[in-house]
């Protein structure tokens, strides 16, 4: 969520009627840029291990060239064509709702990596909002079978820790176990999903991918073509919307209206990834006042806890100094982005 200077220097050569007209021109350099890019991309895509990353040679590729519209036509045509010759066999429902799912990602990460008619930060809240629909969309059609494979997995984990429970203690009929239960779980998965989880999974996905484009781009390229997140501010109303969203919260819940309910849990989100990344900022502008070794140090124990069964102190930690700072200016020369 950090916003990007402004102009991008394209590689391709465009004449005076091209610019004027608005024409984009794809040079051979770019054009290999964009195969190998969407090649990798769609390696990653079909890698366990990789697929949390599969967006980043998308968002090289859009810095390298300079457009997002090339990258996003390459990496489409890739998808349908892998998902009909070389992917499973699809039925015309499972295809469509598998390109409804990854059309959306990829027009929408192309977008906040190289649009430019609005601030990144409101990039970036537009398209998780429209990756999350589509997202909700896929899991709750019966074609894709994603809560069939939640409560397999969901059994499994059942039985597992009521195989080894000692029987005398009776853990079977505890209220612990009740919420174990398979369906339980599949329920409270649907409900956290809809309350905000899905936004929280695209606004992560589209934002730590950007992250980590941008950090290659300038390893390879040595060139930074946005704003370190040590220089995000949080837009000076985001912290009443997100008082707001708080009551909002407890008065929905109190009075039983579901859909404001959930209305007021993705405003919540959004607001709560707003001043992570503002907290974020803020510690990331402490460290660059360190020396060299206690910055390292630092950013590994903090790596570390964030993967720790703790992870939550970390995050509820940055999300608290991004509030505070709205009324405490812990950097100076404060300028909302």
């Amino acid at each position: 969520m950090v916003q990007e200077e402004e102009g991008f220097q394209q590689e391709a050569v465009v004449s005076d009627n091209q610019k004027l007209s608005g024409t984009i021109q794809i040079t051979k350099s770019s054009l290999i840029t964009i195969l190998i890019c969407t090649g990798m991309s769609m390696i990653f895509m079909n890698n366990s291990l990789l697929f949390l990353f599969f967006l980043v040679p998308l968002g090289y590729s859009v810095l390298a060239t300079g457009s997002f519209l090339p990258t996003f036509i390459s990496i489409s045509a890739a998808n349908l064509i892998y998902s009909i010759i070389v992917g499973r066999p699809f039925s015309s429902v499972e295809l469509f709702s598998v390109l409804l799912l990854y059309t959306p990602i990829f027009l929408g990460y192309t977008w906040v990596m190289g649009g430019k008619k609005l601030k990144t930060s409101y990039r970036l809240i537009l398209m998780s909002f429209v990756c999350a629909a589509a997202f909700l969309i896929f899991i709750n059609n019966s074609s894709s079978r994603f809560y069939e494979y939640y409560r397999v997995i969901a059994e499994e984990v059942y039985s597992v820790i009521a195989e080894s429970a000692d029987e005398s203690d009776n853990l079977r009929n505890t209220m612990y176990m009740r919420m174990l239960d398979p369906d339980n779980i599949v329920e409270m998965a649907k409900s956290i999903f809809f309350r905000g989880g899905a936004l929280f999974t695209m606004i992560f996905l589209l934002f730590i991918n950007r992250q980590i484009a941008c950090s290659v781009f300038w390893i390879i390229k040595r060139k930074r073509k946005v704003k370190s997140l040590s220089e995000y501010f949080a837009p000076p109303n985001a912290i009443w919307v997100f008082l707001a969203a708080i009551i909002s919260i407890i008065m929905m819940r109190s009075f039983k209206v579901e859909i404001l309910e959930i209305l007021a849990w993705n405003v919540f989100i959004i607001c709560g990834m707003i001043f992570l990344a503002q907290g974020a900022g803020v510690f990331i502008h402490w460290l660059s006042k360190l020396s060299f070794g206690i910055k390292i140090a630092a950013s590994i124990a903090l790596f570390i806890f964030v993967l720790s069964p703790f992870s939550f102190i970390a995050v509820g930690a940055l999300l608290l100094l991004g509030v505070i700072e709205n009324w405490i200016p812990f950097r100076l020369g404060k300028s909302v982005q």
